[in-house]
């Protein structure tokens, strides 16, 4: 993805310089760990000044964020394409799952800043923080879309939350996968595959007359702790 955007001969000189000083702190970090690495090292590593650095780079948590929506921009928009109207709920989720397994496949150490903030709000990287809203919408988006194409039923007025807890729901399973050391992650392929098989029991009982009143009551509760936002 970066080195494309890198090679782009379109692209402005600062804009190709804002994408050199990320590669190289992407690269830094896949190597030698996040924690290891300071700014004024990074901007040796890349071969600029310090404070050239700090102009298009505040902080490493900021060079996190931008890896984090660019990964995000590119898997949306793969995803689409892999969501068929001929599959189950289940099956595009499974392969929703997949591709990111595949996408982050070499992003593992990178990842860990991010699981490790994740569930604290106020930390700016964390995906539940207030100005990633956007990018959860668009996340959520996804998930709804694969709902409507999988010939999904449900009732409009809880669709959107249940949209919400897919995206949850593959979150946490990356985030499995992110510390899992077995042999190809082989632990995380059999968690997706029991999951679902679970998530589709689940899902199976709500389609029982009388039994959306619970899911809207359990969607309810569920807001009012705060665990689901308005998106």
């Amino acid at each position: 993805m970066l080195k494309n955007a890198t090679s782009d001969a379109n692209l402005k000189k600062s804009d190709r310089t804002r994408l050199h000083l990320m590669e190289t702190a992407l690269g830094a970090f896949r190597k030698h760990g996040y924690d290891a690495c300071t700014m004024r090292e990074l901007a040796k590593m890349a071969d600029v000044t310090a404070p050239a650095f700090y102009y298009y780079f505040k902080s490493k948590e900021e060079i996190i964020g931008e890896f984090y929506l660019e990964s995000l921009n590119t898997h949306l928009a793969e995803a689409e394409k892999l969501i068929s109207e001929k599959d189950s709920l289940m099956v595009n989720l499974k392969k929703i799952i997949l591709q990111r397994f595949e996408e982050f496949k070499g992003e593992r150490e990178i990842l860990q800043v991010l699981k490790r903030v994740s569930f604290d709000k106020n930390n700016e990287l964390s995906p539940f923080h207030p100005k990633h809203k956007k990018i959860r919408v668009a996340s959520v988006d996804l998930f709804e879309a694969l709902m409507n194409k999988s010939g999904m039923k449900w009732p409009a007025g809880s669709r959107r939350d249940m949209a919400q807890l897919l995206w949850m729901f593959h979150l946490l399973i990356l985030f499995y996968w992110i510390e899992d050391d077995s042999a190809g992650q082989k632990r995380s392929h059999e968690l997706v595959d029991r999951s679902l098989g679970h998530l589709s029991h689940f899902l199976f009982v709500f389609k029982i007359p009388g039994s959306q009143k619970v899911m809207s009551s359990i969607l309810e509760t569920l807001k009012k702790a705060r665990l689901l936002e308005d998106l």
